[in-house]
């Protein structure tokens, strides 16, 4: 074999396991990938991006290469460039397959005739995507996925299997910011089923503050939301007041809380404007979930919720 064919060869060999070395190892580092889900980036968005970060560093040492060996290898290097970008491409798809199926049953899971169906297909399509591996970063995906799912299964309404979904991460070990979601959400299953106390204990043992604000933030307005519930409706309400986010995040939480903790103290006409904000902002799910928070301001919000389809 000629030296020239040889070198080919070894150089497009290298590229190739440079750009797999990054599908591999750098991109499921990179944080900013799993904030993305929490920010309410589409997951498509991610993939193209990730793609993007793995390829263009394989093109760009594919062009150096071209620069010093000469174009005799072009070819070869283009070649490699161009599986190893396909291959991160490919690879990200798969990964995130199962949140991409995960938000398209979505809108069946807003719809009341098809809600129960979609809710079992999502507890389904968590069982069938689970990784082998008990590591690494297809299973830190498949994590979110999980984590993701019980938001939108408390968002609807099917307590029980967001209770039995979010029970499938029972075992491993997860820490960071997946860890403070896996403790947010169990507290807010919790709270929707009028288990307080247990709502508090989970809430207690997750460490803090996450190293996510958004996540952070989080934790607080389900914390406020209990302490609205268990008779700290004062505390509640100085620690809405100061509230140290941006305004619309977890809004709809925290306008739950402050209209149970006003009830709680007394203010009977700013629990029901609150709950009017809920309904304005949120439209009738909000009321649902505020009539589904058993607490001092349920009776009210179930009073307005049954009023409005009549006045109409």
């Amino acid at each position: 074999m000629e030296e020239a064919s040889v070198r080919s060869i070894a150089l497009a060999l290298a590229c190739a396991v440079a750009s797999a070395a990054v599908t591999l190892l750098l991109l499921p580092s990179i944080s900013a990938i799993r904030r993305a889900h929490w920010k309410g980036t589409p997951v498509v968005r991610i993939a193209v991006r990730a793609a993007l970060a793995g390829g263009l560093p394989a093109l760009a040492t594919a062009v150096g290469l071209i620069q010093v060996v000469g174009l005799e290898e072009t070819t070869a290097i283009l070649v490699a460039a161009a599986v190893g970008s396909t291959v991160q491409l490919g690879a990200m798809a798969m990964r995130y397959a199962p949140m991409r199926r995960l938000h398209a049953l979505l809108p069946r899971l807003a719809a009341e005739t098809t809600r129960a169906g979609a809710a079992l297909e999502i507890e389904g399509l968590v069982d069938r995507s689970r990784p082998a591996a008990q590591s690494g970063p297809w299973l830190v995906t498949w994590v979110t996925t999980v984590l993701n799912a019980v938001e939108h299964l408390v968002n609807a309404g099917e307590l029980d299997t967001a209770e039995r979904t979010l029970a499938r991460l029972a075992g491993l070990r997860l820490t960071g910011v997946l860890s403070a979601l896996q403790g947010a959400l169990g507290a807010m299953v919790a709270i929707h089923l009028g288990r307080h106390e247990a709502a508090t204990e989970t809430l207690r043992a997750v460490a803090r503050p996450s190293d996510l604000p958004i996540v952070e933030s989080m934790l607080v307005s389900i914390e406020l939301l209990t302490r609205a519930l268990d008779g700290r409706q004062e505390e509640a309400l100085r620690r809405l007041a100061k509230w140290g986010y941006p305004e619309e995040w977890h809004a709809r939480t925290r306008l739950v809380a402050r209209a149970h903790a006003l009830l709680a103290s007394g203010d009977e006409d700013g629990s029901r404007r609150t709950l009017l904000e809920i309904e304005r902002r949120f439209g009738a799910r909000g009321l649902e979930v505020a009539a589904r928070v058993e607490g001092p301001a349920s009776e009210s919000a179930r009073a307005i919720a049954e009023r409005r389809p009549a006045a109409g």
